[in-house]
């Protein structure tokens, strides 16, 4: 990961190295982050339920993700999370 060179707070991953790693080395954290309606989106006229991780009808990899007031998650991914951005407690 690394942030952006310019303007606000960004971080940018490759998706598919991440879930590649995840699935490889850390499979409960891959677990977490694709358990379904773990996660709350808001910000828009209506909650989207998801998870952070999900595999779309055609294989791609969605990853859905907001380090702000507008994004709430179950436990098990909120420690997920904070593992990914800031490593073990």
């Amino acid at each position: 990961m690394q942030q952006a060179e310019e303007g606000g707070v960004s971080l940018f991953a490759d998706g598919k190295h991440l879930y590649r790693v995840l699935a490889q080395q850390y499979p409960h954290i891959l677990q977490a982050l694709t358990t379904p309606n773990s996660a709350i989106f808001a910000g828009a006229d209506v909650l989207l339920r998801s998870s952070v991780l999900s595999t779309l009808e055609n294989g791609n990899i969605c990853i859905r993700f907001r380090f702000d007031a507008l994004g709430y998650y179950a436990a098990p991914v909120s420690e997920a999370i904070y593992l990914l951005l800031f490593g073990k407690r």
